[in-house]
């Protein structure tokens, strides 16, 4: 049940930068959320 491998963190992080400079503050906000509820799943993941 692992979401978010390396890998797929990897290309989220590169399509964050993108999105920043490409889509407005409101759904970049959004995007970090969703990166963030990865995280906690993986974190979740980890502990149990």
């Amino acid at each position: 049940m692992r979401f978010c491998p390396p890998y797929i963190r990897r290309k989220l992080v590169l399509l964050a930068c993108v999105m920043s400079i490409t889509l407005h503050p409101p759904l970049l906000v959004l995007f970090l959320l969703l990166n963030f509820v990865c995280l906690i799943v993986l974190v979740i993941y980890v502990a149990f």
